[in-house]
């Protein structure tokens, strides 16, 4: 009765038979004992002899009961009797080898098993037996075990080739585990090997073989790549550990039973870990655990149950993840708040930027995170694993100085977070102002002083009372008031007449007028002509950038090239202008040039193939670069629609009569009537001068406009002067104006400035210096992308599950103080739990601010969250505070 079990490191082909061998040839296979086969599966020794010698090596368990002796026909009878005879636990193993260096593969093997006997195993091994006995231990040798779990998708055509897959696992068991799941929608493999390279390995090549298997299949995939339901176990954790991690507050309610996995979509830290890691975490479901055995549910999920870790990522990279997350609890646990956010990530660069780029003199510290850190005693950093999504604040172990120590930390860390909010609000407030302004810097701010103050230090002797006395141009005013390291563009192009800027923009318009372009052209068009001339500039000492030397070391302007003719300057303004507008097809460099021409020179003939005219173009297109690189390409304006749509909107002026008031604004006349007027004050202004002068109530502008009464009135006489000065100028016949208002004969608009003075006196002193509430202009603003950047603005935050008592008991009596002091749009919707309400608040970040004090203070609410946020957790605070 001999028996005999094949096995094989390949389990492929542990079906297979020994093969006989051939009479007459080498001997193939060769006999050792268990404890030289233990030693040698504990060593890899066959698969190395199989690699080395491209053979493949069946192992051969045979077995011959006490008593009974080896047939005389079997092969080598005599070499397995007395194997047999020497054996003390009645097994023998056959080594039996087949492929391409049968010889050399038996005697490697032959010398390996001599080497055993002769080291480890001469002093366990009974005397004088070559081939001998089991060597009996306790101590088992260590195993490394992991988990894998696969979609339901490719369950099927693993378990068809998992023969083939488990013979390509090397050294490394690979079995079906129960998944314990209710919904079946995973399974489990369980793979264990005693040292850890054969594991790595072996989830290397299953990682690859199950990711063709799901391309395959269709497989579905996560937001970032990765299949879903594919996982490698990366370590468990507590249920309070899973919670402080993952959940923040209670499960949500949408939550479905039909899902086998934990949605961490709503975990900031999960979804952020993912993104930065372009990994998936995967956590079975507490809804999906159990399974059915013997008609009744075993291993259903516990509370206090550890939570197992997977993630979808290549297996070499779960060890490092497991890492970021240990640690990542090893500092929640400690007290370590984290700060997620959000949206405001892309202010994590300004945070980051030193306050001073040359230092802070007298300082240690020159960045915003150092003075939080000596400000509120906590440490502020970028959380190395989530990226720019979390900012890490320590403010010291929480663990330590009992409930006094874990105060401390906490009030540190409530600082800090202040502190940071704050700052960022900061930033949001700079970005949303510059982004309404939505045209460059803010130009009313860059300008200069005040006109009572311009007026007053240019012109100390003027009048107090009756009319009014030549007041300086605004060109003038300005470069007086001009610091001595400064110079403006108009000094750098040496006018020696002030009047020469409004004849420029006289002859703008002409130029506009005569090739058929809107006036809105030639508004624009002096806009970036008023801003370049205005453009202050530091002065240097020796030579100034663009090549031009000083005269005797004296100081030079330093950024721009004064080899350009006033000209040159405002017919490149005018072809910005011309090429910014969409509604018609802009005109060519030659057409604008041959408008200009009958300007400059009335009654001359423009021939543009000449040498001169290309000498021209090229000097303009010259200065057109050097006007947008001193802007820095800030050259944009909002236009004037917006004026006669909120006028229009709010019933305060007729349309036709707006249209053709605004028509005048933009005639010549006006447009040169300064930088003051159109850089300063803006087109509203002037706009209601005019509208002043046409002899239009102007009362009903002043709230639709949000103006200033005693603006206004300088803005009149600020368009005074300008035609009072250029009536002094000798012009050509097509610079004369067109319309009565200003024309040289016109005697009665110092008459009629007075009168608009008057009206903004009477309407000032009517208020008693309180003016009404104005109108908010921004709903009939035409721009689309004004409304777009003006939505985008808001912000909203909400109060979840306030009770309705204490809402018709505390808030409604204040509601309409709370929303006229903080100017805050204020909504209720319906709760979570029945007898509950939402309390929205939308509007700045100013005005929530004051709203959610107001609130907090009349009805003792907890603090508001953001509008996305989950509504569990103000409904539960609330609660929990009754």
């Amino acid at each position: 009765g001999l028996s005999s079990n094949v096995t094989s490191p390949r389990s492929d082909f542990s079906r297979s038979s020994s093969p006989v061998p051939v009479p007459g040839r080498a001997r193939n296979y060769t006999y050792i004992q268990t404890p030289v086969k233990d030693q040698m599966m504990a060593k890899h020794t066959l698969f190395k002899c199989a690699q080395y010698c491209r053979v493949h090596i069946d192992t051969i368990n045979i077995t011959l009961p006490r008593g009974c002796e080896v047939a005389a026909d079997e092969e080598d009878a005599e070499g397995l009797q007395k194997a047999y005879d020497e054996s003390m636990d009645g097994f023998v193993w056959k080594l039996v080898v087949t492929g391409m260096d049968v010889k050399k593969a038996i005697d490697w093997l032959e010398k390996i098993v001599a080497s055993m006997y002769k080291g480890s195993l001469s002093s366990t091994l009974p005397s004088g037996s070559l081939i001998g006995t089991t060597i009996s231990t306790d101590a088992p040798s260590p195993v490394h075990i992991t988990e894998v779990i696969i979609p339901r998708v490719v369950v099927d055509e693993v378990k068809r080739r998992f023969f083939n897959l488990k013979g390509y696992c090397y050294n490394t068991d690979v079995s079906f585990s129960h998944s314990d799941s209710k919904s079946k929608q995973f399974a489990k493999m369980t793979l264990s090997a005693e040292l850890k390279p054969d594991l790595d390995r072996a989830l290397e090549y299953l990682n690859t073989e199950l990711t063709k298997m799901c391309l395959v299949a269709g497989a579905p995939m996560t937001s970032i790549g990765v299949y879903k339901d594919l996982g490698f176990l990366a370590g468990q954790i507590s249920a309070d550990d899973f919670r402080k991690l993952f959940l923040s507050g209670r499960r949500s309610a949408s939550k479905t039973t039909t899902e086998c996995s934990e949605d961490l979509r709503g975990s900031t830290f999960a979804k952020s870990f993912e993104e930065a890691n372009r990994c998936s975490i995967w956590v079975q479901a507490e809804e999906d655990m159990g399974r059915v055995s013997h008609h009744r549910v075993i291993n259903e999920a516990d509370p206090s149950k550890p939570r197992k870790i997977y993630f979808g990522v290549a297996p070499s990279r779960v060890e490092m993840l497991w890492g970021y997350l240990t640690n990542r609890i090893a500092d929640v646990g400690r007290g370590v708040r984290f700060l997620h956010l959000g949206p405001d990530r892309i202010y994590q660069h300004a945070l980051m930027e030193p306050v001073r780029k040359n230092g802070r003199p007298g300082c240690d510290w020159n960045f915003f995170f150092d003075f939080v850190e000596r400000t509120s005693g906590a440490s502020i950093r970028i959380d190395p694993v989530t990226g720019s999504s979390h900012l890490r604040i320590d403010g010291g172990n929480s663990n330590k100085g009992g409930d006094k120590g874990k105060w401390e930390v906490e009030r540190k860390i409530k600082v800090a977070t202040e502190l940071i909010s704050l700052q960022i609000e900061l930033f949001r407030d700079h970005h949303i102002r510059k982004q309404r302004w939505g045209f460059g810097r803010d130009w009313a701010l860059l300008l200069g002083s005040d006109h009572a103050n311009l007026t007053k230090s240019a012109n100390p002797t003027s009048p107090k009372g009756g009319e009014a006395g030549p007041t300086p141009t605004p060109l003038e005013g300005h470069c007086s008031s001009a610091a001595s390291k400064h110079a403006s563009t108009a000094d750098s192009l040496r006018l020696s007449d002030p009047r020469a800027v409004g004849v420029a923009c006289l002859e703008i318009s002409e130029i506009v007028t005569g090739s058929g372009l809107s006036e809105k052209v030639a508004a624009h068009a002096c806009i970036i002509f008023y801003r370049y001339i205005n453009l202050l500039q530091p002065y240097s000492h020796g030579n100034g950038a663009g090549g031009v030397a000083s005269d005797g070391g004296g100081s030079t302007p330093t950024a721009l090239n004064i080899s350009f003719k006033l000209r040159d300057v405002q017919l490149a303004s005018l072809f910005i202008a011309n090429k910014s507008q969409k509604v018609v097809k802009w005109k060519r460099l030659e057409s604008v040039l041959e408008h200009a021409y009958r300007v400059f020179y009335p009654g001359s003939f423009f021939q543009p193939e000449s040498e001169e005219a290309q000498n021209w173009e090229r000097r303009v297109i010259k200065a057109e670069r050097t006007v947008l690189t001193a802007l820095n390409y800030d050259v944009f304006w909002p236009g004037v629609d917006w004026v006669i749509n909120a006028v229009v909107g709010t019933k305060a002026m007729a349309e036709p009569l707006a249209e053709n008031a605004m028509a005048l604004a933009l005639s010549g006349h006006v447009l040169a009537a300064g930088p003051v007027l159109w850089l300063k004050y803006g087109p509203k202004y002037a706009f209601a001068a005019i509208s002043g002068f046409l002899s239009i109530d102007i009362e009903p502008l002043f709230p639709a406009l949000s103006l200033q009464p005693l603006t206004v009135s300088h803005a009149a006489e600020l368009i005074y002067h300008s035609c009072q000065g250029l009536s002094r100028v000798k012009k050509s016949v097509s610079l004369q104006s067109k319309h009565e208002l200003f024309s040289d004969s016109n005697s009665l608009m110092g008459t009629i400035v007075q009168q608009v003075q008057k009206t903004c006196a009477m309407y000032l002193s009517k208020q008693q210096g309180r003016l009404g509430e104005p109108i908010d202009d921004s709903k009939f603003v035409s721009s689309p992308a004004y409304k777009e950047i003006s939505e985008r603005a808001k912000l909203r935050r909400v109060f979840r599950g306030v009770r309705g008592d204490k809402i018709e008991k505390f808030i409604l009596p204040v509601l309409g103080k709370i929303c006229f002091e903080s100017k805050c749009t204020v909504r209720f919707s319906d709760g979570m739990l029945e007898g509950t309400n939402d309390i929205v608040l939308e509007g700045s970040w100013k005005a929530l601010s004051i709203a959610e004090q107001l609130l907090c203070e009349a009805a003792s609410l907890p603090s508001p969250v953001p509008f996305d946020q989950s509504a569990a957790t103000n409904a539960m605070a609330e609660y929990s505070m009754a």
